[in-house]
């Protein structure tokens, strides 16, 4: 099925529609981005590279970020995942619901789901040995460099492994969360550490919103909307609390079909740092995602 062909959302869950069923664009052998790629990436917004890191080849930092994980889950019993909410928090530490287990952080949305994450300077994904294995491994550099261009400013963190477990029902619409990043980066990566199902708590976005969000605000990868002439004016949401923002999320939830990425452990989905996004629900049973968070710029560094 190709993208353009996918009819309008109605507003939930069940119409962002798995990128597996979609057809990307060819790959060309020597390439690191084909042309129809290029183009793709362009036009929606996003590019799918599946098996670009070898699944084998992620096993140290999967085998790194599990004897890590928090007390709630075990990788050897993937039963736990259904309870791992409940469990996180009635556990206390140091007077915290859920409290700080290995730089681990639980919390649920607005939109009523519930992550764990664990970032910043002390959080998983800033180890060398697991930069050189995935940002700035040759394989992700190369599309990277493909994407923006050449040199590409090595990545020194990650943002941090984002573990998806399941969220009982009722489930939001998916259009709830759409938001966008306000991080000064230029390309985006979600890199997938185990597989991830349809409806497993996929990373889900919609394609060509870029093209809306891009001219609503100052510089091009800065957070400061036009229509905001003070920081000052700026509500409690931030730069997200921007009228002409707020008002082109809510046309393009209502708009455009969201595509939820699935796949296999190993497959990247790069995308531009203006593309509406949002966390969707786990929705599988003994089912969980790992999913480590990639920034990137070119480097403008003098040499």
């Amino acid at each position: 099925m190709n993208i353009d062909q996918v009819p309008a959302a109605h507003g939930s869950q069940g119409d962002a529609i798995s990128s597996s069923l979609l057809e990307m664009p060819d790959e060309v052998v020597g390439q690191q981005v084909s042309a129809s790629e290029a183009s793709f990436f362009k036009e929606h917004g996003y590019l799918i590279k599946r098996g670009l890191l070898e699944k084998a080849s992620l096993q140290p930092a999967l085998d790194y970020i599990w004897q890590r994980a928090p007390s709630c889950v075990s990788r050897d019993d993937p039963s736990s995942y259904t309870h791992a909410h409940r469990l996180w928090e009635r556990t206390t530490v140091n007077g915290e619901p859920g409290g700080d287990q290995n730089h681990w952080s639980g919390a649920r949305g607005d939109n009523g789901i519930w992550q764990l994450l664990s970032s910043g300077p002390t959080g998983l994904g800033a180890e060398p040995f697991m930069l050189q294995l995935v940002p700035n491994s040759a394989e992700v550099q190369a599309v990277v460099a493909a994407l923006i261009g050449s040199p590409v400013r090595p990545s020194r963190r990650t943002r941090g492994v984002y573990a998806r477990f399941p969220t009982p029902p009722p489930y939001p619409p998916i259009q709830n969360g759409i938001h966008w990043d306000s991080c000064c980066h230029q390309l985006g990566a979600m890199v997938l550490l185990e597989d991830c199902p349809p409806t497993g708590g996929c990373f889900t976005l919609w394609p060509t919103s870029h093209h809306r969000l891009f001219p609503l605000f100052t510089t091009s990868q800065g957070n400061f909307p036009k229509d905001i002439t003070n920081f000052s004016t700026l509500g409690p949401g931030g730069h997200m609390s921007s009228p002409t923002v707020k008002q082109a999320l809510s046309d393009i939830a209502a708009k455009v079909q969201p595509v939820e990425f699935d796949g296999r452990a190993g497959d990247v989905c790069f995308w531009h740092h203006r593309l509406a996004h949002s966390a969707s629900p786990n929705r599988l049973r003994e089912s969980g995602r790992l999913m480590l968070v990639c920034d990137f710029q070119k480097d403008s560094s003098p040499s």
